[in-house]
């Protein structure tokens, strides 16, 4: 590696000396000449930009050694891109910076002027050079190209297209005709390239509408949310929302249902067999079951689907937006969380399920009438599981 620098510092030294225009092709020569008077034979009469780029990245070699160019614009197209692709590492900075030298003074001989002179201006400064600084330099090259270089426009519309990167099948055979028609125009009309290439644009926007009209379809629709959740008053033995709020909660659900036509279920439920665990154990083990259930689902509240302790042993839930289905399939995720869960009292420990009852509004003549049917249907059945025990 030092040889080689050594080799192509003494080549520049001797092409500035002798007052020679410093061209790629004046640069070889020189470095020929002084690479065979140092001993170095294995470069032969020549040492090849390929040969050096094999030495670095994947990206440029792609870019640069095995690509053949149609003309000049084409070459310094791909020379930018090559210095976009460096990557500027210590261990072979000075390896870059041979190579990079190569590539500046052929973008030096460029007659755009605004690729000539950052080239230019480059190699004034290279003997600043750092991987710092070259990473600043990488950037100007990077804006330029950006900005979309004057020689690109001379390609056409089928060129440009053809180089697209789409993974679509029917496309990629259309820019295999493309290919074809640029290399044989007399095979092919540009027009009939034209109208094939609508046909599958066509195509693909029915495709795309059709999957979205899927996505749309089976994607989960936005409820209503009742929004005053901080203005619910809390009851404080279960820490779930009391009757007093889960009454302004069913003024918002029958409001919605009468002015937007927005259905909502009520369900009603409690512990299977809770009378008899007060009976067996005192109030408290009672309380002190509702307050750990209370707990357990309050993750579950709102701000759709809301949970009440409506005082006793009963519990009621309004399910916004929603129909009867929907809340059964509610209660039954809920009685499988309960039956996961182990509720102690005073070194007992307790396993519970649930009994619920559920009616929806559009069913119902009002809101006051489904809640006493539903209380009275729970008082009725909850020894049982009622709905959660129907298959």
């Amino acid at each position: 590696m030092q040889i080689i620098q050594k080799i192509a510092k003494e080549a520049l030294k001797e092409l500035m000396q002798e007052g020679s225009d410093p061209t790629p092709e004046a640069y070889t020569d020189y470095f020929c000449r002084q690479a065979k008077k140092m001993g170095l034979k294995s470069y032969g009469d020549y040492i090849s930009l390929k040969n050096m780029l094999e030495k670095i990245d994947a990206e440029v070699r792609d870019n640069l050694a095995n690509k053949e160019f149609r003309n000049k614009d084409e070459l310094t197209i791909h020379l930018i891109v090559a210095l976009n692709h460096m990557y500027f590492y210590k261990k072979n900075f000075a390896l870059y910076v041979e190579i990079i030298k190569i590539l500046l003074r052929i973008l030096a001989t460029y007659p755009e002027k605004s690729i000539s002179s950052l080239a230019k201006s480059q190699l004034l400064e290279f003997d600043k050079s750092n991987p710092k600084i070259m990473q600043t330099w990488k950037e100007k090259w990077n804006e330029l190209f950006k900005k979309g270089l004057e020689i690109q426009k001379n390609k056409s519309t089928l060129e440009i297209l053809s180089d697209f990167k789409i993974n679509n099948q029917a496309f990629q055979e259309w820019q295999g005709e493309v290919k074809e028609f640029l290399k044989f125009p007399q095979n092919f009309k540009e027009e009939h390239l034209l109208k094939n290439l609508e046909k599958i644009l066509n195509q693909e926007l029915v495709i795309q509408k059709i999957s979205q009209q899927e996505e749309i379809k089976n994607s989960p629709k936005e409820r209503i949310k009742y929004q005053e959740a901080s203005s619910l008053p809390i009851d404080s033995m279960t820490t779930l929302v009391s009757k007093e709020g889960m009454q302004k909660v069913l003024r918002f659900a029958e409001e919605t249902f009468c002015r937007q036509d927005k259905n909502y279920a009520l369900v009603v439920f409690g512990v299977v067999g809770y009378d008899k665990i007060v009976e067996d154990f005192g109030s408290e083990a009672g309380k002190k079951i509702l307050s750990i259930l209370g707990r357990l689902l309050k993750e579950y509240s709102g701000p759709s689907d809301w949970i009440s302790y409506y005082g006793g042993e009963e519990f009621v839930a309004c399910l916004l937006d929603s129909q009867k289905n929907d809340a059964i399939e509610f209660i039954k995720n809920l009685d499988l969380v309960v039956k996961k869960s182990i509720f102690a009292y005073q070194q007992m420990h307790f396993k519970i399920k649930l009994s619920a009852q559920v009616l929806q509004r559009s069913n119902q003549t009002s809101l006051e009438y489904m809640l006493m049917k539903l209380l009275a249907d729970f008082q009725e059945s909850k020894n049982t599981q009622g709905v959660i025990g129907d298959e």
